[in-house]
């Protein structure tokens, strides 16, 4: 990194690497530092032991949440900005290119070694900041891709590590949450896509309980993460916790919205579909064909007929009266689900029986 010839002759070379234990990123700082200085490399070491302490007292400080947050705004409010300050990183030794994903699609991404890390948390952040670890996140949080994004999978992978260490200081009491159901219900959904559902579970009623507070119980964003807990509980098997769900969440959006405008809104009809693949799943034919039609329509108002969600609910609406034919069970003779336990569920699922029916 220094572009000095017959550095393997020099016994400081020797001393230095052993002082920074070998690291290749201290090797990497440290030749880059030399490339512009005429010192030698018993010179270096030297001053590195004598400017260790000073460079731990003399690092930038910043003062407030605010600070904080106008800073990474500035840093992120271009790709030149970004692209500047990374390559200024870079340019010392601080940050690397994450060579893991050269061969993957998209953007590479970039990784901060252990040690300068450990630097961070243990020289900077002597004093913890709750501040920052909100900053942390909310910056977290927010980038969580939904599935329909381009390399959604990719982001979401390194994004997963960050909400893990996240996900320890919420539960340690480190982290100033006040307000931050939306980046609750954002981590579940990144746990869920990523296979981890019972991370996804905590998140999600971490999410439903701050929701429910700040916004009401049939709020429409409280409703989408009752509606995303319905899905989990399926996935897990819990179908009786799953029905309920996808239950409340019908019958908030259809108090919020009216059941004429229920039927165009985009996340009551991913209820819908969700609630008919339960019945379907729970064998009860009538009530899964009945939401798939009801589903079915407002989809091809909404999106036009020939969209995929059409496409996939006519293709279980046929695949539903193929099992009907093959069967040639009754309506009477359909098991009865396990999922519904509750006689106030029973008396709900009769009650929605009738409303489907009657569309």
């Amino acid at each position: 990194m220094s572009k000095r010839k017959d550095i393997a002759e020099d016994p400081g070379a020797a001393e230095l690497a052993k002082e920074l234990d070998g690291l290749p990123l201290a090797l990497s700082t440290a030749g880059a530092y030399l490339e512009h200085v005429s010192i030698t490399l018993s010179e270096y070491l030297q001053l590195y032991k004598t400017s260790w302490l000073k460079l731990q007292t003399t690092s930038p400080l910043l003062n407030s949440y605010e600070d904080h947050n106008k800073w990474i705004q500035e840093l992120i409010e271009d790709e030149l900005n970004f692209n500047a300050a990374v390559t200024l990183l870079c340019s010392f030794g601080l940050v690397e290119p994450d060579r893991s994903s050269q061969q993957q699609v998209g953007a590479r991404g970039y990784s901060v070694h252990s040690c300068v890390h450990s630097w961070i948390v243990f020289v900077l952040n002597k004093e913890w900041n709750k501040s920052l670890a909100r900053l942390a996140l909310t910056c977290v949080a927010s980038e969580v891709p939904n599935t329909n994004e381009k390399h959604w999978w990719l982001l979401q992978q390194r994004l997963l590590q960050h909400a893990t260490r996240q996900a320890l200081f919420i539960a340690d009491a480190k982290v100033d949450v006040d307000g931050l159901y939306w980046g609750f219900h954002n981590l579940g959904d990144l746990y869920s896509d990523q296979g981890k559902l019972a991370e996804a579970e905590a998140m999600y009623l971490r999410a439903l309980e701050g929701k429910e507070k700040a916004l009401g119980l049939d709020h429409t964003s409280t409703l989408l993460t009752v509606n995303n807990l319905g899905k989990l509980y399926s996935n897990q098997g819990k179908l009786a916790e799953a029905e309920a769900m996808y239950l409340r969440a019908l019958e908030g959006y259809e108090n919020a919205l009216g059941l004429e405008l229920v039927s165009f809104y985009l996340p009551a009809l991913n209820t819908m579909f969700a609630f008919g693949d339960l019945f379907s799943q729970t064998d009860q034919k009538d009530l899964a064909k009945a939401m798939y039609n009801r589903a079915l329509s407002g989809y091809t108002a909404v999106q036009g007929p020939s969209s995929n969600w059409c496409r996939e609910l006519e293709d279980r609406l046929r695949a539903l009266q193929v099992m009907s034919a093959e069967s040639k069970v009754s309506q009477n003779d359909f098991t009865k689900p396990k999922a519904t336990k509750s006689s106030s569920l029973k008396q709900k699922l009769r009650n929605l029986r009738r409303r489907l029916n009657t569309k």
